[in-house]
């Protein structure tokens, strides 16, 4: 597993990318979890959240602007 994250563009950008385990094939439907992690990142941060099932493992991209991770609640 490798997770990296950096600022670009004002943007926090967070890349979690799975490796070494058992082949991965995208699933025919999609989880709860998977819509509430969209969902989210969609409606309270004004980001995205992508994921790709690659087969070597998931990568997912969590992409919000700052100012979006930063405001006081």
């Amino acid at each position: 597993m490798n997770i990296g994250w950096r600022i670009e563009d004002g943007k926090f950008r967070l890349t979690w990318r799975e490796s070494g385990g058992p082949l991965v094939a995208e699933p025919e439907r999609k989880s709860f979890g998977t819509t509430l992690i969209k969902s989210m990142f969609a409606t309270q941060l004004k980001g995205a959240a992508s994921m790709r099932f690659e087969p070597d493992g998931l990568v997912c991209v969590l992409e919000a602007p700052l100012d979006a991770l930063t405001q006081e609640n």
